[in-house]
């Protein structure tokens, strides 16, 4: 159950979503770049509070990148360090993802400057 959002007529209840809401169990994260190539930046969302904090990563001119769901804070700065060589973004993740045995569960993405981003998805 979560507080409803303030409103007319939404002071004292609360709402739940249905047991077969597929909304409930979305994560999402997004990486971006300037045009320029130069700025970069990265959004998520998830159910878990401060999760800002854990999955995204990004440094000026090198990229950005993030990794979701089960969440491998090793990612960060090991994605950030082979984006700094110059390494593809889908290398970088083929890189991370090969060294993990958990794999089937991390949703990462990454994006470098310049370059094509990529993401991710294990199979499961």
């Amino acid at each position: 159950m979560v507080p409803a959002p303030p409103g007319p007529g939404n002071r004292a209840r609360e709402f739940s979503w249905p047991s077969s809401c597929s909304l409930c169990r979305v994560t999402f994260s997004i990486v971006a770049r300037s045009d320029d190539g130069r700025l970069h930046g990265v959004a998520v969302a998830s159910k878990f509070l401060g999760v800002g904090a854990l999955v995204p990563a990004a440094e000026a001119e090198v990229g950005a990148l993030a990794t979701q769901a089960h969440a491998n804070l090793a990612y960060r700065p090991q994605g950030l360090a082979f984006l700094r060589t110059g390494l593809a973004a889908a290398d970088v993740l083929a890189e991370l993802v090969a060294a993990d045995s958990g794999r089937t569960h991390r949703q990462p993405d990454a994006l470098r400057a310049p370059g094509p981003g990529d993401a991710a998805r294990p199979d499961r």
